[in-house]
């Protein structure tokens, strides 16, 4: 009876957290129940849209897919248009669940709604969006018991950690730890997929008292479990390492290593995998892989989530370094249905693409050239067919998206391969085929709605290329409204450079002339910057650089210091350093700026421990292979990291000559233009 109390006491404060605030928004049934139709009506709040405005509702259905879909995108939740009917001042519609639905999150918005990206942060700026003042409009799930769903608290931390469009930009972090607290609450086994998501944020957002408690208890729960499995040793390393016991978080990791060797589950595979050289038998790890991977359930999977986007990665790369003539490669992009046009365009095959190019282009730039025109071909025939009006048939993975995102996606193909080809022909030397693609690249950009983060890559492609095809006063004012937009790169300040020497005579007033053109983007910059400014004593450490010398913060007062905390497996710090170096090169003669490279949390991402010199000449080698000017620190044990609270890279620091923290940028700017007029700005406001 005391347990049946006890977990109706839980459903009852979970249910709780959902029914607060609000109170624009009733449905039924109160407890809807996994396949059920959910019927809602919403009042517009007066304080976000007008009486004339037209409201919109699209339905997030979060839910316990089990596909690999959800592992690319990190969100398990399919869209679903709602069509709504005003009746007086409210609105009335209806929401088909599926037996899957865990968790429904109603998106309320109004007009043409974009979003601009600051940081890692989505922030509207055009249309009206209600984010029910950053909580959102959740409704829970229940089981035939009348009892909360597993995974419904977890799905919706998600929700409203996610900060991204399919949230409405919503940011919440204490609710996210209510919601990840209930589900362990309720779960036990909630652990293995929330624990580490939970003691993030808690030690990342000032709950740290929280973030105790709560390993406390897992601690204790763990040790009385018996320690059966490598995931009880995992999590116990996880659980040391947040609390800085290095050597504990060491032994429970090799613990799991060794559990893990023993029960041969789906890290063993790939870790094994990685180090086999033989193709077949590669192969058949693949499909050991594949079956263990099939086996799992949602629960499993959400801890193995990199594992399924990125499952047949590793092969495609082995085949295309084993076999010049491609052909073991293609059978197995055929067989798992990528690049054949039975999937929609995502991030996933964008990527992919990325490696097929890096691994042939050396030895094998004919299959290069040929899959380009390919890929090239497949998806402008499709975008021509969605810009004439003519709907494409739904493929796997299109029921993650709205209609408008899975239209996006082709366009944002389409015009990604495009310029991925006109840079093919570029370094080829052949400058009129490489335009041809360049000039599509921009067309099919401009078909996307809302804002394209990459960009200044295409612009660039195009930049350098208009410059040789069309007459100045054609390609001069577009290169000027594209550094006036934010999304240029220092390439195209060189073109309007030459142009300039060649009409003025002199590079006399140039800078001047570049600056007028930015300086509407510098003064937004300026005042959102001051708006965000912090103020805390920078932690101090003491690290190796990679010529064995000791760099210690606190010897560094007086002088503005940057700090960018990276590792050689972070795709996205890697993006950033190109703009970096910029910001390096242009502040090299100012002794009073510092910056400072510091290498962090290389293990995180590997089942084998590096040695402090293999971690150095890894560092050292990415660096020199780079061509960097950058003085890299060694923080192996990620002291630092810990400090600075960096628990994910890239993560940059502003700190003052007094040794005050002023600035933390988190996640990264593709953008080089804008990373670059950000980060300067930030030096110039603390120097």
């Amino acid at each position: 009876m005391n347990n049946l109390k006890a977990i109706f006491l839980l459903t009852f404060c979970g249910y709780s957290f959902f029914t607060q605030a609000q109170d624009n928004l009733t449905y039924v049934p109160q407890q809807p129940k996994p396949g059920d139709v959910v019927n809602i009506s919403y009042t517009p709040p007066a304080t976000v849209f007008a009486a004339t405005d037209v409201i919109n509702c699209v339905a997030y259905k979060w839910g316990a897919y089990c596909d690999d879909r959800i592992e690319s995108k990190f969100n398990p939740c399919k869209p679903v248009n709602v069509l709504l009917k005003k009746k007086g001042n409210h609105y009335e519609g209806a929401v088909q669940t599926d037996s899957l639905t865990r968790m429904l999150a109603l998106n309320f918005t109004s007009g043409n709604v974009e979003w601009k990206i600051e940081g890692s942060k989505f922030y509207v700026e055009g249309g009206k969006v209600d984010s029910n003042q950053n909580k959102g409009y959740c409704i829970p799930f229940f089981n035939n018991d009348g009892e909360l769903c597993q995974y419904t608290n977890f799905l919706t931390g998600m929700y409203l950690s996610s900060g991204k469009p399919n949230s409405l930009g919503i940011f919440n972090i204490p609710k996210t730890i209510e919601f990840y607290s209930k589900e362990l609450d309720l779960f036990p086994d909630a652990k293995y997929y929330a624990l580490s998501n939970l003691l993030f944020f808690c030690s990342r957002y000032g709950q740290a008292d929280k973030g105790k408690s709560l390993m406390e208890k897992q601690r204790e729960l763990l040790y009385g479990s018996g320690l059966k499995s490598y995931k009880d040793m995992a999590l116990l390393s996880i659980i040391a390492s947040v609390e800085g016991s290095g050597n504990q978080g060491g032994y429970y990791y090799n613990r799991a290593v060794e559990k893990l060797k023993s029960e041969k589950g789906i890290s063993f595979w790939l870790n094994n995998y990685e180090e086999e050289k033989n193709l077949a038998k590669k192969e058949a790890m693949l499909n050991e892989i594949g079956r263990v991977y099939e086996s799992m359930g949602f629960g499993e999977r959400m801890q193995n989530m990199i594992y399924g986007a990125y499952l047949f990665r590793y092969l495609f790369m082995a085949s295309a370094a084993t076999t010049p003539d491609a052909t073991v490669f293609a059978k197995y992009a055929d067989k798992f249905n990528f690049f054949t046009g039975k999937r929609y365009a995502d991030d996933l095959e964008c990527s992919l693409i990325d490696d097929v190019l890096d691994s042939f282009k050396v030895y094998n730039p004919a299959y290069v050239e040929k899959f380009l025109q390919e890929r090239v071909a497949l998806y402008s025939n499709m975008a021509s067919k969605l810009q004439s009006g003519t709907p494409l048939p739904p493929t796997v993975g299109s029921d993650y998206h709205t209609a408008e995102e899975n239209t996006n996606n082709i366009f944002l193909t389409a015009t990604i391969l495009s310029n991925k080809a006109a840079e093919l022909y570029v370094t080829k030397g052949d400058d009129k085929t490489a335009w041809k693609y360049a000039k599509d690249a921009e067309k099919y950009m401009h078909m996307l709605t809302g804002k394209f983060g990459a960009a200044y890559e295409i612009n660039t492609t195009y930049t350098l290329l208009s410059e040789k095809f069309l007459p100045p006063k054609r390609y001069k004012p577009e290169i000027e409204k594209m550094v006036r937009d934010g999304a240029w790169k220092p390439e195209m300040l060189e073109v309007l450079k030459r142009l300039w020497v060649k009409e003025k005579g002199s590079t006399n007033g140039f800078e001047e002339y570049t600056t007028s053109l930015r300086s509407s983007k510098l003064e937004e910059a300026k005042k959102t910057l001051l708006a965000t400014q912090l103020n805390y004593a920078a932690p101090l450490f003491t690290l190796k650089d990679l010529d064995g010398n000791t760099i210690k913060l606190e010897d560094l007062k007086g002088k503005t210091v940057i700090l960018d905390f990276w590792a050689t497996w972070c795709g996205p710090c890697k993006a950033s350093f190109p703009g970096m170096q910029k910001l390096v090169t242009a502040y090299k003669d100012d002794a009073n700026v510092k910056f400072l490279f510091i290498d962090t949390w290389e293990d995180s991402h590997t089942d084998t421990k590096k040695s402090d010199a293999e971690i150095a000449k890894n560092v050292a080698d990415y660096i020199k292979e780079k061509k960097y000017s950058f003085q890299v620190l060694l923080d192996n044990e990620t002291k630092a990291g810990k400090a600075y609270k960096a628990f994910s890279v890239p993560a940059k620091f502003i700190i003052d000559k007094n040794g005050i923290v002023r600035y933390n940028i988190l996640g990264f700017e593709a953008d080089e233009g804008k990373l670059f007029d950000e980060i300067k700005t930030m030096i110039e406001s603390v120097k």
